[in-house]
């Protein structure tokens, strides 16, 4: 399930580091458990900086340093940052301002239990500021309007709608493929398009509705339909994701329920 919070967590994480105005441009990034450096042409007020970063159980300190200086803590990262034995990212970019928008020319994370590859991710939200948390700002924008894209992704992990999609098909845990995926959501209606590649390859499509609670946390998604290629795939996928059910994820077909807090 974390894949389908990748991009709330990510920018909503970095959203907290220091403000509620936070901007990174072309950062480039290697880590080794628990240490990484790295260096960005700017890092929220800061130009032409040298970037260490240390973890402290779910927390990532950040230590910048050049013509300036400066300390940000990214607070209860999310799990593919805390789990990652080693990450490489290229050309990262953030603006949270009025917007949210990320892009990310190439992220590597690797865990015990997963190898996740994301190329030319990109992501632009609405921002909620009616809401006092970052977090929920970031959620409810997003389903308010949100444009996310990115044209591969690869995963070994054994969780996930992808995930639960490729078990469907192919009825055991396969290495899974994606490319030229497009996840638009307006006024709470999503429409998602992938291609699928694993031992059975095609084109994937899903839509439904989204919602959030900002006071208990909970991600409701609603699925109305997944099509593989000309074929329903809903309840095969359900079948699949109700076996993967935790503390912070409830399954009960069309519905799923997401824990975020």
């Amino acid at each position: 399930m974390k894949k389908l919070a990748f991009s709330f967590l990510f920018v909503s994480g970095f959203a907290l580091a220091n403000d509620l105005q936070v901007s990174v441009k072309n950062f480039n990034f290697t880590y080794t458990d628990p240490h990484g450096e790295g260096s960005a042409a700017s890092f929220s007020r800061l130009v032409g900086v040298q970037v260490s970063v240390d973890k402290v159980d779910k927390d990532f300190h950040l230590s910048v340093t050049g013509a300036e200086t400066a300390e940000f803590t990214l607070k209860d990262a999310p799990g593919f940052m805390t789990e990652a034995e080693t990450m490489v990212v290229r050309d990262f970019n953030l603006d949270f301002s009025n917007r949210a928008s990320l892009s990310l020319v190439q992220g590597i994370f690797n865990s015990k239990d997963d190898s996740m590859k994301l190329d030319n991710l990109s992501l632009s939200c609405d921002r909620q500021s009616a809401h006092k948390e970052v977090m929920d700002q970031l959620i409810s924008g997003c389903i308010q309007k949100m444009t996310f894209k990115t044209s591969k992704f690869t995963s070994q992990a054994e969780e996930g709608v992808m995930e639960a999609l490729s078990s469907a098909l192919t009825n055991e845990k396969a290495n899974l493929g994606v490319n030229s995926v497009t996840l638009n959501s307006t006024n709470g209606k999503f429409d998602l398009a992938a291609e699928v590649k694993a031992q059975i390859s095609g084109k994937v499509k899903a839509n439904g509705n989204v919602s959030y609670d900002a006071t208990s946390g909970l991600l409701t998604l609603q699925i109305s339909d997944i099509k593989f290629g000309l074929f329903s795939v809903r309840g095969k996928v359900f079948d699949e994701l109700k076996k993967k059910e935790s503390d912070k994820l409830k399954v009960r077909e069309p519905y799923i329920y997401y824990s975020v807090k």
